[in-house]
C-alpha cells in the first residue's frame, strides 16, 4: 500500500496489509520537487496524519514499513502497529532516503537519489526515531496467511487465532472535534459528499466479518 501526499491530517487505521513482492507492505511517501504533470512544481509528501492499529506483514523480498525522506519530518506519527515479516531476510523497516530525486519529471529520476536507512529491528527503529513506542514485531497468528483470494469479500483466512498478540496492542480511536471540524470543511470545499463520502464519520458496530464489536 502505498500513501502519497494526498493525506494531510489523516488517520490510518484498523488495517491488514500484507505484500507478497518486493515492494514496502505500506510505503509512505510522496513524489519530489520539480516539473510535474501540468506544470506543478509543488511536490508533496504524507503530513501530520497517524497510523495506528495496523498489521503490516511482508511476505517477500520487500519490507514492512518504508518512510520516504520528506514524510519524516512532517508531523506525521507511527505507533500501536505490529509488524511481521517471513521468507526471505532483510530489514523491518527503511526510513527517509529519496526513491527520485528533483530531476524525476524530467527522466532524470536517477540523479540525486539517496539511499534510505535501513532498520533490523523495531527496536533499531524506536531507538533511532521515536516513533512506535508501543509497536509490536510479533507473528500476528493469522488462520491462514497467503490463502486469500481475489475480490472485496471478508478473508476467513485473515481471523487473528486466539492468543493473537494483536489483541489488546491497539489504541482507541479519538476523533477530536477540531480534527472533525476540518474533515467537514475540507468535505465541503471539495465537494466530496457529492461522490458518496459521509459528512460525518459512520459509528463501527461490527467487525470485518459482520461480528459485533465488544
Amino acid at each position: 500500500v502505498t500513501v502519497t501526499a494526498t493525506f494531510e491530517q489523516s488517520k490510518v487505521y484498523n488495517n491488514v496489509i500484507v505484500c507478497d513482492n518486493e515492494a514496502a507492505a505500506l510505503d509512505i511517501g510522496g513524489w519530489p520537487l520539480g516539473i510535474g504533470p501540468e506544470g506543478d512544481t509543488s511536490g508533496g509528501w504524507v503530513s501530520k496524519s497517524e497510523f495506528f492499529n495496523n498489521i503490516v506483514v511482508s511476505r517477500g523480498k520487500g519490507v514492512p514499513r518504508a518512510v520516504g525522506e520528506d514524510s519524516i519530518r512532517l508531523g506525521n506519527v507511527l505507533d500501536h502497529n505490529l509488524y511481521w515479516r517471513v521468507g526471505a531476510p532483510g530489514p523491518l523497516a527503511k526510513w527517509g532516503g529519496h526513491t527520485d530525486a528533483a530531476k524525476f519529471w524530467e527522466g532524470k529520476g536517477a540523479e540525486g537519489r539517496i539511499p534510505p536507512q535501513e532498520f533490523a529491528t523495531l527496536a533499531d527503529l524506536q531507538q533511532t526515531t521515536g516513533q512506535e513506542a508501543h509497536g509490536l514485531y510479533a507473528d500476528p497468528r493469522f488462520r491462514g496467511l497467503g490463502n486469500g483470494g481475489v475480490g472485496r469479500l471478508p478473508l476467513e483466512a485473515y481471523r487473528l487465532l486466539a492468543g493473537s498478540p494483536a489483541f489488546g496492542a491497539g489504541r482507541s480511536v479519538e476523533l477530536s472535534e477540531e480534527w472533525l471540524a476540518e474533515r467537514r470543511k475540507y468535505l465541503t470545499d471539495t465537494g466530496a459528499e457529492a461522490y458518496g463520502i459521509p459528512m460525518e464519520p459512520q459509528a463501527v458496530v461490527s467487525d470485518y466479518w459482520g461480528g459485533k464489536l465488544g
